[in-house]
C-alpha cells in the first residue's frame, strides 16, 4: 500500500493542498482572469481566415501531384501544381498585342500595327513607344536595358530604353534589314548582341554597341522558330529539325529530327535540356548532354562542344582508318597478293566538317501530347512546362509525371507567346489585351477565369477588324 500524502502547513497558518486540487484551482484561476489578457488571442481568432475551395476551377484537370518546387515563395509553388491564380489586366488597348516580354514590373511588347510599347504592369502606364515597322511585329524581347524587334518588313529593330513616357515615338538605336524572308524569331544575348533568323535560312548577330553583324550563318532549310541561351542557339525547322549552333560564333554544333512537321517553338532551358513544340501539337522535352537520363534526373554535366569535338574526332579517326584499309587493298594488288578483308563502306566519303548526325545520341526524355494544334509558344524549367496553341489553348504539365496540371482556354488562334517566372504567366492572344495571371496569392482569392477586351472579342468573331483607339 501506498502512504498517504503528508499534509504541510505553512508557515501562515493555512494548510498545502494535494498536487492534483492545486491543479485544478490554478486552472480556474486562469480561466478567471483570461478576460484582463485576452486581447491578443481574441484579435487572432478574429483574424482573416483562409478560406478552402471546396472544389478545382473549371479549367484544371486532374494529374499525378509533382514534388514541391524549390521555390522562395511556397505559396506560388503550390499554385502551380493547383492551378489556383488571380487575373489581372494589365494592358487594354484596341491593337493586336504579338509577343510579350516582361522583367520585373516592366513588359514590352509589339502590335499588329507595327508598333512596339513598354509598359509598367503595376500602373499600366507606357514607358516608351516607337513606330518603326511598316507592317505585324513578328517578335519582340527585352533585357531590361534594349529592346528588339522585328516584323513582316524583315527589319530587325534595336531600342534603347529611355522611358520618356508618351512624348512622342521614339527613334531606333540601330535598324537593319538582314533578310530575303519573313523575320521569325529575335533574341537578345548577353547585353551585347541581339539575334534574329528568317524563313530564308539566315541566321545573324548584330553588335548592340555598334550596330554592325558579328557573324551570320546559313542554313539548309527554312527556319520558323529560335530560342537562345547564354551558350547555344536552337532553330526550329519548317521539316521537323531542329539546328543547334553556338551563339557566341554561330558555329554549327548538331541537328536532329525533333517533330513530324515544323517545329514552331524551341526553348533553351539549359546546357542540355531543350523543349520543342511542333505543328502537331505535341511538346517534346529532350536531353543534348549525348547519354540517356531518365525522367527526373539531372542531365550529366557535358556540353554540345564536348560532344562536337568527340564526334569531329571519330569521323577523323574512322576516316583514317578507310584511307589505311585502301592503301593496304591497292598494295596487295600491286603484289598480287589476296586482299584484305574489308567492310563496307558507303560511297561518299564523309568530310569531318559534314554533319554527323547519326553520331551524336540525341534522345528524347520525355513527350506530352494534349493539344489539338500547333503549338507556337513554349517555356519550361525542371519541374513543368506552359505550352500555348494556336486553338487558344495554354497547359501547364508536370515533368516528372508527364501529365497536365492544369489548362486555361479563352484566348484566340493568335496566341504566340508567352513567359513566366516564380509567381507570374503573360501572354498574348487576347487580341487588344494582355492579362497577368497571378499565382502568388492566397487559396481563397484564386479564380477560375478571365476577361479581356470583349468589343474586340466580338468583333474578332464577326470577323471584323477592331476600330482604332
Amino acid at each position: 500500500p501506498r502512504p498517504a500524502p503528508r499534509s504541510v502547513t505553512p508557515p501562515g497558518g493555512a494548510m498545502a493542498l494535494p498536487a492534483p486540487r492545486r491543479a485544478l484551482l490554478l486552472v480556474a484561476a486562469c480561466l478567471l482572469a483570461a478576460p484582463a489578457c485576452s486581447g491578443l488571442s481574441a484579435a487572432r481568432s478574429r483574424g482573416p481566415r483562409m478560406e478552402l475551395v471546396p472544389t478545382i476551377p473549371s479549367f484544371v484537370l486532374s494529374g499525378a501531384p509533382a514534388e514541391p518546387e524549390a521555390a522562395g515563395n511556397p505559396q506560388a509553388a503550390s499554385n502551380w501544381r493547383l492551378g489556383y491564380m488571380e487575373h489581372r489586366t494589365v494592358v487594354k488597348g484596341s491593337a493586336r498585342v504579338r509577343g510579350v516580354r516582361f522583367v520585373g514590373e516592366e513588359l514590352a511588347f509589339g502590335t499588329a500595327e507595327g508598333r512596339a510599347y513598354l509598359v509598367d504592369m503595376h500602373t499600366g502606364g507606357v514607358l516608351d513607344r516607337y513606330h518603326s515597322h511598316v507592317g505585324e511585329v513578328t517578335g519582340v524581347d527585352f533585357d531590361g536595358v534594349h529592346m528588339a524587334s522585328v516584323g513582316l518588313d524583315r527589319c530587325l529593330n534595336v531600342y534603347r530604353v529611355t522611358r520618356q513616357g508618351l512624348e512622342g515615338y521614339g527613334a531606333p538605336l540601330h535598324r537593319r534589314k538582314p533578310f530575303d524572308g519573313r523575320a521569325v524569331g529575335v533574341c537578345l544575348w548577353r547585353g551585347t548582341h541581339v539575334v534574329s533568323a528568317s524563313t530564308d535560312g539566315t541566321i545573324v548577330s548584330v553588335d548592340l554597341a555598334t550596330g554592325e553583324t558579328a557573324w551570320e550563318t546559313r542554313l539548309r532549310g527554312h527556319p520558323i522558330s529560335l530560342g537562345v541561351s547564354d551558350e547555344y542557339m536552337a532553330v526550329g525547322l519548317s521539316d521537323g529539325r531542329v539546328v543547334c549552333l553556338s551563339s557566341s560564333q554561330g558555329r554549327y554544333l548538331v541537328d536532329f529530327r525533333a517533330h513530324r512537321r515544323g517545329v514552331r517553338a524551341v526553348y533553351m532551358a539549359d546546357k542540355t535540356t531543350l523543349f520543342t513544340g511542333g505543328d502537331e501539337g505535341v511538346v517534346r522535352r529532350w536531353d543534348l548532354s549525348g547519354d540517356p537520363t531518365p525522367v527526373g534526373a539531372e542531365p550529366p554535366p557535358r556540353s554540345l562542344h564536348e560532344l562536337y569535338v568527340q564526334g569531329v574526332e571519330r569521323a577523323d579517326r574512322e576516316k583514317k582508318e578507310r584511307r589505311a584499309r585502301r592503301r593496304a587493298a591497292l598494295v596487295a594488288e600491286e603484289l598480287s597478293l589476296p586482299p584484305p578483308a574489308m567492310e563496307e563502306e558507303e560511297e561518299v566519303d564523309r568530310d569531318v566538317d559534314e554533319p554527323f548526325l547519326k553520331d551524336l545520341p540525341v534522345g528524347t526524355v520525355a513527350s506530352f501530347h494534349g493539344h489539338t494544334a500547333a503549338v507556337l509558344a513554349l517555356q519550361g524549367d525542371a519541374d513543368k512546362v506552359v505550352s500555348g496553341a494556336t486553338d487558344g489553348s495554354i497547359r501547364v504539365w508536370d515533368v516528372a509525371s508527364r501529365e497536365v496540371r492544369f489548362e486555361m482556354h479563352g484566348r484566340t488562334a493568335g496566341l504566340s507567346s508567352l513567359q513566366f517566372d516564380e509567381s507570374r504567366l503573360v501572354a498574348d492572344g487576347t487580341r487588344g489585351t494582355v492579362v497577368l495571371h497571378d499565382f502568388g496569392v492566397d487559396v481563397g482569392r484564386a479564380s477560375d477565369s478571365f476577361e479581356y477586351n470583349a468589343s474586340d472579342a466580338a468583333a474578332a468573331a464577326r470577323g471584323e477588324e477592331p476600330e482604332e483607339e
